[in-house]
């Protein structure tokens, strides 16, 4: 708790109906929660014996209201317990008084316990009494015991003076008697009035007794025992039984109160003086439940020059905040208000009667359910801390206002937004004014030294001369002489605004009654009603002028004790914080579970219950009103808040404007200071845009704004991503502000081909952005930057220049070793600490092959040295390739790094004396075309190139060595199944037969046929050719060019109609059937074919028909079970449910964690399954199983899916395809049969679609609509900035997308038209 504001005080003077108009004394007071009422019992003359109260000559012990009856209950210190009934109440009883009770010894203390249901008190003879709300007794006992209590502490030994080790005294000290400590205050206190005291724990569990006994005492001198009194605490049971007693404390005074909602139970010390007949100090001392006694806190009287001062009462308010001390002075009574912060007690304030005319205090009561609210001070001076320089937590302070009022306590403080000016605010209306300098200097340089204290410039009193007025609240505007401040006074005429001017002149304006808060406007000053209403005053304003109704701004929904004036970019508001954690601006409702919030020009800061930090542009505070919290999905919320954890139960400081900082305050008091990301990025593209005309001065913005992105971990792509143009033109600059080698190449690393202001940054930044083209970011840049910095100094720059190289996508590792090689040449020392630079960047085998592959020895001996790699690694392979020659040397490199083109380059320059082992590694790496395009130029010895083959088949003189390439050519890609190409070769190496039978199993019939008849083979063989062509061709359903083979080389007409008719080419068929003159196989072969085909379609569309139903109705069924419980369906709620009968993985496989991906709940992890060497046959068993769709697999639903997909798309484009042959052959055979065959099935197929087509939709429109709500869940949580992790789908559960039917034109028009 930093600030308690006076918010309202209601002044009320108690008056006797029969004493005329005067005042009556109240000699106790009493609340009642249900009607909001409080009761006052008085003191005054008894002229009357009409008067109730009058009646009681005896001092009241604890009034209470019962509200079960409607009465009064009143224990009296001569014993008699009475109650009061309320004539008024609703339940219409008489006003009488009835005694239901008596204590012969009388009583000396009372107290009702919270919940109503006991009552203890101690009676005259030193009896603890306790009776229930009846008035019957349920213990009774004396209040005076030697015993500890029940919960006396039990020890076994351990920690005793005789069980510990005393070193060289020896073991006699152990045994040596101890001096106990004085158990009694030597002579009464002046102050205790010797009255026991009672209080109830917040539960009734427990209540404490705080009483005065005479205990004997031994005087040192002689034998005779005294009895001196000493006062002690006692804790009971709700019963009456003595739970323990309170640890013997010197001075100990008779207040008492313990904490409703806590452990400890407050008390009133009067401490030693430090010399002989000097008076001591007062201090508040806590015990525990168990009697021993823990910390305490000195009233401070004392140094304030208030001697004498008496502790009448102590109180804790509802909430267990505040502790109200009751002072009796000389001069007067006062109340302090404390709390405790930090393991710190802090003086809230400190309230004296003075607007009743003087008068002293004669009960404190808090309100049973609601905590007082009252404004912070601490102590007699104002601690000072600039956020801006230093961070120091209370109760410390960098610096402090010491007022010329030494003995007062201000009551409010107020800063001007526009100046150091400083305004601080007394009770009694007198005001101080002062000026503090802080001289920061340049942004983000902290000041240095010791934080000069404000200087006080001038102080007034506001009071007008009138005596009972309250001042609660001040607020100023301007600064220096133009200073404007505002007091708000509370007296028992209604409330009133002094302003004091530019010119010292004050202005009194009225205000409606009910105001509670004031705060300064731009150029005006606010003030709110106790609905929220917001009025506003002039700061030029009139005596005697009228605080009118705000026109611009909008009132606030309810009544808020916070409220802080900002500036819109269009207009203004007032935004304000309830107590129950409502945030609003004007009317328009923020979030419900706020805590505390600040503002700067464009973010409004608040934090919540659910410990978190939010930020929300003020450019969204304009326009419609939309409630912008979202609690119970906060994942999906897409209003543009910004949010970050806090640590539990943060409250916001305040927030340093010019700086990145937002200060937060501990449960446990402390501060800390964060920089949120929103703050951050503002002041980032400040320093990016200070080239634009707003800004006078450029220097200094790049480096700026890099240390900030540095210090606060902000990736640096924003550097230019914030403005790409301006970044382009002004490089060089950019590389003069940064210097910094290590700056720059930890720019450079950082690049990436994403626009962060779109991407990572998006929510943060203001809309409207011009989206750039980044997917070339990263290669342009480094170009960009490696060009300048190789105009300035490549030595200098050196590790930079290796930087853009490596960095370039794909990395130009070859570049960056010439940049070494280069270096190395000029200065091997510092070649070598480039060299430890990109071996940090890459990898150092990488490096090292690299090296190698530039045939540069020292280089690669380098990069092997900085690599920390094994000598014996690679000297033994470097030695051996020195010793060869230049090419095979290059050829053994290159094969040890299996660059196997360089390396058969390499090895043919050797000599032709190695021509054998350049054609064994042709023949073991494929090189073939290499080996062809090595040898182009040697046409005497080698024609090896295809156009020298070709012209060398013409003139018939290939020679051997060109044959054995050729032949071993061609038997690698046979061997590799790719027989085309090997046929090719196999016939120009002189091998027809083996080419014949490469082409036959390449199914290449033209080129078979055309090396057949070159090679002259006989007619039976070329007949035997095309039977056995025609059936490969067939079987890879290529019947049309089956049917061209039989007909031209086979000289088969039956067998070329037969296949085209078994390949739906009816037409084709049909016109050979004309050009041999062979009209009888219409009759034998076509028009059978033709109906036999459309019975296969028929049946086909059949068998489609009945399996896409049955899988749509499984599909219906399925979702059925997941409408009536999604947790069950997806295995949330029992994960193995879905998992019986099933065998999820295959045999042989160990796994440390399963995840069924959407089956499961989102963000599990599928832990990497290790298989044994058995589980190859295993594995192929599961994935057979997967695709199996088996019945309540978890795999199911894909299956089903992907099957209707399948059959959607390519069994109807098969039937299609089928009856776009058929339908035209079965018209064009004239009969009756056929003609209806055609109708038949044009007319099923059509059908067919149809079905299909509605189908489609009742599938994947459902589906389609859950798809587009979770994309657009995940894009606006990128939108937010927050990182969505990419999920792993498991095989079988993929995704289906809708499939697309096939569009195959089929149907004739003249069936249509018939």
């Amino acid at each position: 708790m930093r600030s308690l504001v006076i918010l309202s005080a209601q002044l009320n003077k108690l008056v006797s109906a029969d004493a005329g108009q005067d005042e009556v004394q109240v000699c106790s007071l009493t609340t009642d929660a249900a009607t909001n009422s409080l009761y006052a019992i008085a003191q005054q003359p008894n002229r009357s014996a009409n008067a109730t109260l009058s009646l009681f000559r005896f001092n009241v012990t604890d009034p209470n209201i019962q509200s079960e009856n409607d009465s009064l209950s009143v224990v009296l210190a001569n014993g008699d317990i009475e109650q009061l009934f309320d004539p008024s109440s609703a339940a219409g009883l008489e006003q009488r008084r009835e005694n239901v009770g008596a204590v012969d010894a009388g009583i000396k203390a009372a107290v009702w316990s919270p919940d109503e249901e006991l009552l203890a008190l101690v009676t005259g003879d030193d009896k603890l009494v306790v009776m229930t709300k009846d008035y019957e007794v349920l213990s009774e006992g004396p209040l005076h015991s030697t015993d500890f209590g029940e919960d006396a502490p039990v020890t076994v030994g351990w920690g005793e003076k005789s069980t510990q080790f005393h070193g060289s005294v020896g073991k006699s000290a152990a045994t040596a008697p101890t001096t106990s400590p004085p158990t009694s205050f030597p002579s009464p206190s002046p102050s205790d009035d010797q009255l026991p005291r009672i209080s109830w724990r917040g539960d009734s569990a427990f209540f404490t007794v705080s009483s005065t006994e005479h205990v004997p005492s031994i005087s040192s001198s002689s034998s005779n025992t005294a009895a001196s009194p000493r006062r002690t605490l006692r804790i009971f049971s709700r019963v009456g039984v003595l739970s323990s007693t309170g640890e013997p404390t010197l001075g100990l005074e008779g207040v008492l109160a313990w904490q409703p909602s806590g452990s400890i139970i407050a008390a009133s010390q009067k401490t030693l003086g430090a010399k002989e007949g000097e008076e001591g100090s007062h201090q508040i001392i806590f015990f525990e439940r168990n009697g021993l006694r823990r910390y305490e806190f000195a009233l401070r009287e004392e140094e304030r020059g208030k001697t004498g001062s008496v502790v009448k009462e102590l109180a804790w308010n509802s909430e267990s905040t505040l502790l109200a001390v009751w002072l009796e002075r000389a001069e007067g009574h006062v109340v302090q208000i404390w709390h405790r912060n930090n393991y710190h007690w802090y003086l809230k304030q400190e309230i004296s009667p003075r607007l009743s005319g003087g008068g002293n205090v004669t009960s404190v009561v808090w309100h049973p359910e609601n905590g007082l609210d009252l404004y912070l001070t601490t102590t007699t001076k104002v601690n000072l801390t600039p956020f801006r320089i230093v961070n120091i937590p209370p109760p410390m302070s960098a610096t402090s206002l010491t007022s010329t009022r030494p003995s007062r306590v201000p009551s409010h403080i107020a800063f001007s937004p526009e100046s150091g000016s400083i305004v601080a605010l007394y009770p009694d209306a007198f005001v101080e004014i002062w000026a503090w300098n802080l001289h920061l200097g340049e942004a983000g340089k902290r000041l240095k030294g010791v934080v000069e204290a404000p200087l006080m410039r001038r102080s007034f009193s506001a009071s007008e001369g009138h005596q009972d007025v309250y001042a609660t609240q001040c607020a100023c505007i301007g600064s220096g002489e133009n200073l404007v401040v505002a007091v708000l006074l509370k007296s028992r005429s209604g409330s009133r605004l002094v302003v004091v001017g530019k010119d010292g002149k004050a202005s009194t304006v009225k205000v409606p009654g009910g105001v509670t808060r004031l705060v300064a406007g731009e150029g005006r000053l606010l003030l709110q009603g106790k609905n929220g209403e917001i009025c506003e005053v002039s700061t030029a304003a009139l005596d005697g002028d009228l605080a009118m109704p705000s026109e611009t701004i909008p009132g606030l929904v309810e009544h808020c004790p916070w409220i802080r004036h900002v500036t819109l970019p269009t207009s203004s508001t007032i935004i304000g914080l309830t107590s129950s954690g409502r945030i609003y601006s004007g009317d328009r409702l923020v979030a419900s579970d706020a805590t505390s919030f600040t503002c700067t020009t464009e973010f409004l800061i608040f934090t919540t219950f659910s410990h978190q930090a939010r930020f929300v542009s003020l450019f969204s505070l304009e326009g419609e009103p939309t409630h912008v919290e979202s609690l119970r999905k906060p994942e999906a919320s897409n209003d543009g808040t910004i949010k970050r954890n806090v640590e539990r139960g943060s409250k916001i400081v305040t927030v340093v404007p010019s700086s990145t900082s937002l200060v937060l305050q501990m449960p446990r008091g402390n501060l800390e200071t964060v920089c949120p990301r929103p703050l951050v990025l503002r002041i980032v593209r400040q320093d990016l845009d200070r080239n634009q005309p707003l800004f006078l001065e450029s220097r200094s913005r790049y480096r700026a704004a890099f240390l900030s992105c540095r210090r606060h971990r902000i990736d640096l792509n924003i550097l230019y991503d914030h403005n790409p143009q301006s970044f382009l033109a002004n490089l060089p600059d950019f590389i003069n502000q940064i210097k910094d080698v290590d700056y720059l190449n930890l720019f450079l690393s950082g690049l990436k081909n994403e626009d962060v202001t779109l991407t990572m940054y998006k929510p943060l930044l203001p809309s409207g952005i011009k989206p750039a083209d980044a997917s070339t970011k990263i290669n342009m840049v480094c170009d960009l930057v490696r060009a300048e910095l190789e105009k300035r100094d490549v030595f200098h720059y050196a590790n930079t220049i290796l930087t853009t190289h490596v960095r370039q996508q794909p990395p130009d590792y070859e570049s960056a070793l010439r940049v070494l090689v280069d270096l190395k040449s000029r200065d091997a020392e510092r070649a070598e600490e480039a060299v430890k630079y990109i071996i940090f960047l890459s990898d150092a085998n990488k490096l090292f092959d690299l090296a190698l592959g530039l045939y540069d020895f020292p280089l690669v001996l380098m990069i092997a040295q900085q690599s920390q790699k094994d000598p014996r690694e690679y000297l033994p392979f470097l030695r051996e390739l020195r010793q060869l020659d230049t090419h095979l040397q290059r050829f053994k490199i290159d094969d040890h790094l299996e660059r196997h083109d360089s390396a058969v380059r390499n090895l043919a320059l050797t000599g032709s004396e190695r021509f054998d082992e350049v054609v064994a590694y042709v023949e073991l790496h494929g090189l073939y075309a290499t080996a062809l395009d090595i040898y182009r130029d040697d046409v005497v010895k080698y024609k090896v190139r295809l156009s020298i083959i070709i012209r060398e088949i013409l003139v018939n003189v290939l020679d051997d060595e060109t044959k054995v390439i050729l032949v071993a050519n061609a038997d690698y890609l046979s061997a590799h199944r790719k027989n085309a190409e090997a046929g090719l070769l196999y016939a120009l190496g002189g091998q027809p037969g083996k080419a014949i039978e490469s082409y036959h199993k390449a199914s290449a019939w033209q080129e078979l046929f055309t090396l057949a008849l070159t090679e002259k083979r006989s007619g039976s063989e070329i007949k035997a050719l095309a039977v056995t062509m025609a059936e490969n061709l067939k079987a890879k359903n290529r019947h049309p060019e089956a049917g061209r083979v039989l007909q031209e080389y086979g000289r088969d007409i039956d067998g070329a109609v037969s296949a085209l008719v078994e390949g739906n080419a009816y037409i084709e068929a049909i016109r050979l059937t004309s050009l041999y003159s062979r009209r009888d196989l219409i009759d034998t072969q076509i028009k059978p074919g033709a109906l036999e085909a459309q019975v296969k379609i028929m049946e086909d569309i059949e068998e489609l028909t009945e399996q896409v139903e049955k899988q749509v109705e499984r599909l219906a069924e399925l979702k059925e079970r997941r409408d009536a419980n999604p947790n069950l369906y997806y295995c949330l709620d029992a994960p193995m449910s879905a998992l019986d009968n099933l065998e999820l993985q295959p045999d042989g496989a160990s796994d440390a964690g399963t995840a069924f991906t959407r089956y499961t709940a989102a963000g599990q992890s599928v832990a990497t399954t290790q298989l044994s060497s058995r589980t190859s046959k295993s594995r192929r068993r599961g994935q057979i199983k997967k695709a199996a769709g088996k019945k309540g697999s978890i795999y199911e639903e894909a299956y089903l899916l992907k099957s209707l997909k399948k059959s959607f798309e390519g069994k109807l484009d098969e039937i299609q395809t089928d009856t776009a042959a058929l339908i035209p052959a079965l018209l064009s055979l004239a009969t009756t049969a056929h003609r209806s065959a055609a109708v038949e099935v044009q007319a099923a197929l059509s059908a067919l679609e149809s079905s299909l087509a509605t189908q489609l939709e009742t599938i994947w429109v459902w589906r389609e609509t859950e798809w587009a709500e979770e994309k657009a869940e995940e894009v606006a949580a990128k939108d937010r900035g927050e990182i969505i992790e990419k999920r792993e789908v498991e095989e079988g559960l993929e995704r289906v997308e809708r499939p697309k039917l096939s569009t195959t034109r089929w149907k004739s028009s003249i069936l249509i038209r018939s």
